[in-house]
């Protein structure tokens, strides 16, 4: 019970660093959303999931079994790529951080086949780039994106 509280303890910081980064590049209007909108957003949905796993934690029995060192082998490395992910965000972009994130997750997650791993990540990676894009929310291109691919006037 207590690695379930340390892991939606950890999962609810990490929201909130997320929401600050999300903060941090701004949320626009609700006209014009910006860049900040689609962290924030994620950032609410993953500290309301760790509340949501601590009081399911709080209200369960206890177990008598545990996952133990893959568990936290599994938490490590998520909480090491969501971290990386907005790190490399205003580098890479969102479109490609954001695949790599979900291929990550996903081979973290339990899938084995690289083949899957690239179909899902690739479908719901561009698929939520899109979705934003969309909207109208503008998304981080990335300065490696403006560096090969600028466009000279």
């Amino acid at each position: 019970m207590a690695r379930e509280l340390l892991n939606s303890a950890a999962f609810f910081a990490l929201a909130v660093l997320v929401a600050l980064g999300g903060l941090r590049l701004g949320l626009g209007t609700v006209g014009e959303p910006g860049p900040g909108v689609y962290p924030v957003v994620l950032a609410v949905v993953l500290g309301g999931l760790a509340a949501w796993l601590a009081v399911a934690t709080l209200l369960r029995p206890p177990r008598i079994a545990s996952r133990g060192a893959r568990h936290a082998g599994q938490l490590a490395a998520t909480i090491a790529t969501l971290v990386g992910y907005i790190a490399l965000t205003p580098l890479a972009g969102a479109a490609v951080t954001t695949v790599a994130l979900l291929a990550v997750l996903f081979r973290v997650g339990g899938m084995t086949r690289w083949p899957r791993i690239a179909a899902f990540a690739l479908a719901f990676g561009l698929g939520a780039v899109f979705g934003c894009r969309l909207i109208g929310i503008p998304l981080p291109a990335g300065e490696l994106w403006d560096t090969f691919f600028a466009r000279e006037t």
